[in-house]
């Protein structure tokens, strides 16, 4: 015997999830007093199906494909390593996608020849750290596994709760294991097993429990073992927690110092200005090709931007008139912050301006960037713009 497709559940055998998704064929157990058998029937009669049982007990199931006018085979069993019978011995626990593919059921287990299973034998299976006592016993419910072969395990029927199969289960101390008999409704029945469990693997796709029956100090340790990995889980979530805290924070923290310190050395510059002439620009990574103005030296230049120098105001902010410390007189268009103009867009309106100087345009001598504010500085026009002469009635050409 090289393959246990595992017990019926009351929907398939469940040592075979591929069966969930099956769609050519129904299949049917019956089990009474008078008989027990395994049937299926096609769902669509037009469809052709065979089984071909090998010699070595492998079983494939083949299914006639009208388009390709051949075989192709639909399901094969077994699948893997881990579906051969026994893999790995009393209370072994055979998992594909580990290496090596077996194990000890729990680690209240150890190996019975450790050495054969350090070199891959794993046929003598593994045996308990602690026996049985029988009064004092009690059962650790372990998932996704293929249910043990049931050789020797016996069954009650469907009408009896899980409840009561844990009941029962511990009056006998012959008894190591329970499972539901039919996982319908919520299962019902019993299924128990009455000597080593043997011929366990992990499955992709279960739906049924086995409860295992262990010592009260391996319970008591079980316990023990998973209220830490709780605390510890617990722990990890709290430090990733606090440091996450910690860092949003210090990010928060940092972006209100840095505007606190701007709008403290900006005051300062509004206050003094001749303290801080010496302020250099702080966005002067690219060279604009022309004088960059520092903010000390506009704030002295247009009397702290006083109402009385202003020339006009329009979308874009404020013109005021100024005079620099050489005497020259300009005209500082003071961008108004709500504009939406970022740095590069200012950058790139400044490079056209200087590349459209005409000796009949006004001339951009110079601009400034620095903290928040974005300006221009042109030349002062004391007779006006032109504007002022073709809109204005009195002065405009007839």
């Amino acid at each position: 015997m090289t393959f246990n497709g595992g017990s019926w559940n009351g929907l398939r055998f469940g040592g075979i999830p591929q069966l969930k998704h099956n769609t050519f064929y129904n299949f049917y157990f019956v089990y009474s007093k008078e008989e027990i058998y395994y049937t299926y029937e096609l769902v669509d009669s037009a469809v052709y199906s065979r089984s071909v049982l090998s010699a070595d007990g492998s079983m494939t199931r083949y299914v006639w494909s009208v388009t390709n006018k051949s075989w192709s085979v639909y399901l094969k069993l077994p699948t893997d390593i881990c579906d051969d019978y026994g893999k790995c011995g009393a209370y072994g626990i055979c998992n594909v996608a580990n290496s090596p593919v077996c194990s000890c059921l729990l680690n209240r287990f150890e190996p019975k020849d450790p050495e054969e299973w350090n070199q891959t034998g794993w046929f003598n299976g593994c045996v308990r750290i602690n026996k049985l006592s029988c009064q004092d016993d009690g059962f650790v419910k372990l998932s996704g596994l293929k249910l043990p072969n049931t050789q020797r395990a016996s069954w009650l029927n469907n009408s009896v709760s899980l409840e009561e199969c844990a009941n029962l289960c511990m009056k006998n101390c012959s008894c190591t294991a329970y499972a539901s008999l039919d996982i319908r409704n919520g299962g019902t029945g019993c299924l128990f097993w009455y000597d080593e469990l043997i011929d366990i693997r992990v499955l992709s796709d279960p739906q049924q429990d086995l409860f295992v029956r262990m010592s009260r100090k391996d319970i008591d340790e079980i316990k023990k073992s998973s209220h830490k990995s709780k605390i510890r889980k617990l722990q990890i979530i709290a430090a990733i927690t606090v440091i996450s805290i910690g860092i949003l924070i210090l990010c928060l923290s940092f972006m209100l110092y840095r505007r606190k310190k701007q709008q403290i050395n900006y005051r300062n510059m509004r206050d003094s200005p001749e303290r801080y002439a010496h302020v250099i620009q702080e966005h002067q990574e690219e060279e604009l090709e022309l004088p960059l103005f520092d903010m000390a030296t506009l704030i002295a230049a247009t009397n702290n931007f006083s109402t009385s120098n202003i020339l006009g105001k329009g979308g874009f902010g404020t013109v005021y008139q100024g005079m620099l410390n050489d005497g020259r007189e300009i005209a500082v268009k003071r961008l108004s912050v709500n504009s939406r103009q970022g740095l590069q867009e200012f950058k790139s309106e400044v490079l056209n301006v200087v590349k459209l100087q005409h000796r009949n345009l006004v001339k951009l001598l110079g601009c400034c960037i620095q903290e928040e504010e974005r300006m221009l500085v042109y030349e002062y026009m004391p007779n006006k713009s032109l504007d002022y002469f073709i809109f204005d009635k009195e002065r405009a050409c007839n």
